[in-house]
């Protein structure tokens, strides 16, 4: 990180020497001497500051020849958030790197995907990371295969397809490079206690506080019967897309500032995609602290951040079904959205795909024909690519995209970019909740304030809903 303020040098100092976990994946400490990087709240004992050096990515500090640590395991930690919520071009080039965009298309590919030219994407890249998009998907890689090897028995040469490399040779040589160790050097050092069988189980770092109780609450007031179970303390999911059995279950391990993910009868190729369903689901790559920095200062939100200080935006596992509850549910109670989704699921316990809801007869299931011409031109533009659910898409783009669409409008649309996407700075305008907790305003004066909280406006509906529905109210 070059060019840092001393006032930037002086704070990750603290949070350094502090092992201050609020700023884990924020920033890393590379060390001279040793030729290590870390993250903040590393336990090793703490280097000189003369022999440090501070990266604002793991693969900017691999670039520059570190090694990822042992002790910390920088691949556990959360992405950066703020740099999603900017929309600008590298970071939601970086998104869809870590969806794994560089692992089956080259760059070229990739930057037309974005409407520019290579050597464009490159340089805007370079700028804003210090690495080429090549190399932030090469570490990307590794921190994958090294938590699966670390944490689950899975054969390498499994690990080594599933994280995206082209062969068992090529992850060997890429794996000995970044870490000067080969992977079954590795995994001799791994967790003896991890699972063997059909089990795996996963630890998913996010930035404290986290508000599990909260997060709960809301996903288990909009479970899909046969397909979702909230416990007390978790989450259940089938998965019947990867097998008759296949399942995931959620819970929190507080002490160490991360949920637990359990695998049941997943095959291994599915798991990095999985686990980043899961981090989305759960918005893990939050930062309290920034989102705090901008929302605080408005009177209407400071006490609601004060009593629900890691409140965060629950993101639907399956984009495609969250966009479909959110056209059952215009203008309708939560509970009686379910109903209508459950009679859409059906009997086998799986949620139609975009073909399925376009041949099927959905008349009788208690939807308005309006609702159902809307799901099937839905339907039509996710087949059809006009509109899709990929990460790293420009807000006003999606919105743009799915107002096009007959009966949707700006609040689903952006109901959607929040629930579906989990877009950071999605804003139902109009919403009712938000205007009567707001005081009903005009929507010109609804705008002029939204314009204070961005690029966190969708955490401020989540509070005002919460609040409304701990109060009584009901909620989207």
């Amino acid at each position: 990180m070059d060019g840092l303020s001393p006032t930037d040098i002086d704070r990750f100092d603290r949070a350094r020497q502090a092992r201050d976990a609020r700023f884990d994946g924020l920033f890393y400490i590379a060390v001279r001497t040793t030729r290590i990087y870390c993250r903040p709240i590393c336990p090793a004992p703490a280097a000189k500051r003369e022999n440090i050096r501070y990266y604002a990515t793991a693969a900017a500090a691999a670039a520059a020849g570190f090694r990822p640590c042992l002790r910390c395991r920088p691949e556990l930690s959360p992405d950066d958030r703020d740099g999603r919520a900017r929309d600008q071009l590298a970071d939601r080039v970086l998104a869809r790197i870590h969806e794994g965009a560089l692992d089956e298309q080259d760059a070229t590919a990739l930057a037309d995907e974005f409407a520019v030219g290579e050597r464009q994407l490159r340089r805007v890249f370079l700028a804003r990371y210090g690495v080429t998009p090549q190399a932030a998907a090469g570490t990307h890689r590794l921190h994958i295969a090294k938590q699966l090897l670390t944490e689950t028995r899975l054969p390498v040469i499994d690990i080594a397809f599933a994280s995206g490399y082209a062969s068992l040779r090529r992850f060997n040589q890429a794996f000995l490079a970044a870490t000067g160790m080969s992977p079954t050097r590795l995994r001799k050092a791994g967790d003896d206690d991890a699972p063997s069988g059909e089990t795996q189980a996963l630890r998913l770092a996010y930035r404290p506080p986290y508000d599990w109780p909260r997060v709960l609450g809301f996903l288990r007031a909009r479970a899909l019967p046969g397909i979702e179970r909230v416990y007390p303390n978790s989450y259940e999911r089938k998965l019947p897309e990867h097998g008759l059995n296949a399942l995931l279950r959620v819970s929190q391990d507080s002490a160490r500032d991360a949920l637990n993910l359990h695998l049941e009868a997943v095959p291994t190729k599915a798991i990095p995609a999985l686990v980043q369903r899961v981090r989305r689901m759960f918005d893990l790559d939050a930062d309290p602290r920034a989102i705090a920095s901008v929302l605080s200062p408005d009177p209407r939100l400071k006490q609601s951040l004060a009593t629900r200080p890691g409140l965060r935006v629950p993101v639907g596992f399956d984009a495609w079904e969250t966009a479909v509850r959110a056209v059952v549910g215009q203008r309708i109670s939560v509970a009686a959205t379910r109903t209508l989704l459950t009679r859409l699921i059906g009997d086998d316990g799986r949620f139609p795909s975009a073909n399925e809801l376009l041949e099927r007869d959905l008349d009788g299931i208690g939807l308005t024909r309006a609702r159902v011409q809307t799901i099937r031109a839905l339907a039509s533009a996710v087949i059809d690519g006009r509109v899709h659910f990929r990460a790293g898409q420009s807000l006003d783009a999606f919105v743009d995209a799915l107002v096009a669409l007959p009966g949707i409008g700006p609040w689903t649309a952006h109901y959607i970019a929040m629930r579906a996407l989990g877009h950071p700075d999605a804003f139902p305008f109009g919403d009712l909740i938000v205007r009567r907790a707001l005081g009903n305003p005009t929507p010109r004066i609804e705008r002029a304030m939204a314009e204070a909280w961005r690029p966190w406006r969708s955490y401020v509906v989540l509070h005002l809903w919460t609040e409304a529905s701990e109060q009584g109210s009901p909620s989207a």
